[in-house]
């Protein structure tokens, strides 16, 4: 059985991450950012900026601890290497 990479890129809205991660010129990867919440906020008629996500990150996570199980585990399917990208729960922006 061929070993899966996950790369998890972490840290508050707005530190660069997805900056980080383009800047490292990778290719045949699978990344997942947070797309699921910017199409939510987009849905709920909400801008999309650090503050919305951070809140809306806040509420999903309130429901559910690991619901970005799921959205991982079916970018994974059948792809080698995943990085992940996303609001994280804890970091407050001041």
């Amino acid at each position: 059985m061929k070993k899966k990479v996950v790369v998890l890129a972490v840290g508050p809205s707005g530190t660069g991450k997805s900056t980080f991660v383009n800047a490292l010129g990778l290719s045949d990867y699978i990344y997942v950012g947070s797309r699921a919440m910017e199409d939510e906020l987009k849905g709920r008629g909400l801008p999309v900026n650090h503050d919305t996500i951070f809140e809306l990150s806040q509420e999903w996570y309130a429901k559910n601890p690991f619901w970005q199980i799921q959205l991982i585990q079916k970018a994974l399917k059948g792809e080698p290497f995943l990085i992940i990208d996303g609001a994280r729960r804890g970091y407050q922006m001041s």
